[in-house]
């Protein structure tokens, strides 16, 4: 048994959905298969809006209208390939009913972090159910799943904690099912014992693939990229990208640890537990091979340059003259984890403490509620593995460089542009 997983890149126009349902049915024919999608193209970044709008008292229905327009439009493009029925629109609709209602239940409700997790958790949903007609439609045998009745978290939100255990008891009823159907599911979101959505970390699908292949015992989990595999550097960035072909699982979750966004970073661990080997291929070119991680030893000199942009430079300083604390540190970091907040890197001296960590303004806020620190924006933390020569890679005069560590293989640079 295979798990897939597709990304908001390859589901998000009608030709792409095609190219996807192409792949799902050219495995589902000879292997028992369980599909994770996430939200279509750009939406959870949408819906974002909507909730800003809807925080800040501002009309957000103009903005459901715009989502809900994209997702028609697509599916009125598959129906013209008859790919879409006219009864798949009333569903399409009703989950859009569920939306606007949920944003009129919540309303009141104080915990934005809990409201963030009911709401954006459409996303996923709506995909789901997009696909879903599709490939009945296509005459693949297909049962629809929603991953909140299996995947258990705590209330934790926009980073749940799942409850492996009783996750893994709750997935095992999915077997008999995959015998005779291929499962699609959605990414990213959970639900608490109470009942209430919870999602699973931004771009958290993968991780949800991770979760049902270890619950699984599976043969493999496959994420489905828009570029060739794992690469060595963001192509985008650096002309001297390359593919690895393979990479030990040590590898792979470092790459993803500093900040490589091929791979969601909690992906790794229930796969190396599990002894279940992650593929990752290109749904373009769905043919070539990709990256392989496994239980393979670890190249002699992993060679990667990973940019991490979006993070913000946190200065804690004592009150009065005296030095920092082991206990005032341990105070904020421990802050910094009942918060959700990621730490990324730590440097401390003998009156501060720096902290780099995603910039997340409304987490932010809560932890300035605790503690008085400076904080420099607009950062981007650099991680060079097993390159000697730095300075072609990169030019320095682009921004300020706030921190920089070196060793013989491995270098770091805190960058404010």
């Amino acid at each position: 048994m295979k798990i897939f997983k597709f990304g908001g890149a390859s589901l998000k126009d009608a030709d792409n959905i095609l190219n996807v349902v192409n792949i799902i049915q050219n495995y589902a024919n000879t292997k028992k298969l369980l599909v994770v999608v996430s939200a279509m193209g750009k939406t959870t970044n949408a819906i974002e809006a909507i909730l800003k709008n809807y925080w800040g008292n501002e009309n957000y229905e103009q903005n459901i209208v715009a989502l809900e327009k994209y997702h028609f439009d697509v599916a009125h493009q598959l129906q013209q390939k008859n790919a879409f029925k006219e009864e798949d629109f009333e569903d399409l609709k009703r989950v859009f009913l569920e939306l606007r209602l949920d944003l009129q239940h919540w309303q009141r409700h104080a915990h934005k972090e809990m409201v963030y997790d009911q709401i954006v958790s459409y996303g996923e949903i709506i995909s789901s159910r997009l696909v879903f007609a599709v490939l009945k439609n296509k005459e693949v045998s297909i049962e629809w799943l929603d991953a909140r009745k299996v995947i258990r978290t705590d209330a934790t939100w926009r980073e749940g904690r799942v409850d492996w255990e009783q996750t893994s008891r709750n997935i095992q009823y999915l077997r008999p099912i995959l015998q005779e159907k291929t499962i699609i599911t959605q990414g990213f979101i959970g639900r608490t014992a109470e009942g209430h959505t919870t999602t699973l970390g931004r771009e958290g699908s993968d991780y949800t693939g991770a979760i049902f292949a270890a619950a699984l015992s599976a043969e493999s989990q496959t994420i489905w990229k828009d570029v060739a595999g794992v690469l060595n550097a963001d192509p985008k960035q650096f002309e001297f990208a390359t593919l690895f072909d393979k990479l030990s699982y040590e590898e792979s979750a470092s790459l993803t640890y500093y900040g490589a966004s091929v791979i969601h970073p909690k992906t790794i661990a229930p796969l190396r537990q599990a002894g279940i080997p992650l593929l990752v291929k290109s749904f373009l070119q769905p043919q070539d091979v990709g990256t392989y991680i496994g239980e393979i030893p670890n190249q002699e000199d992993l060679r990667a340059v990973i940019v991490k942009e979006k993070q913000v430079w946190l200065a804690f300083r004592p009150t009065t003259w005296q030095y920092l604390r082991e206990e005032e540190v341990a105070e904020i970091l421990t802050t910094c984890s009942g918060l959700a907040l990621k730490v990324n890197l730590i440097c401390k001296g003998a009156f501060i403490l720096n902290i780099l960590t995603e910039d997340r303004p409304e987490k932010l806020a809560l932890l300035a509620n605790r503690f008085s620190f400076q904080q420099d924006k607009n950062c981007t933390l650099v991680t060079k593995m097993g390159m000697k020569d730095f300075g072609n890679l990169w030019d320095k005069s682009k921004g300020k460089v706030l921190l920089e560590l070196k060793e013989p293989d491995f270098q770091q640079f805190v960058v404010q542009f």
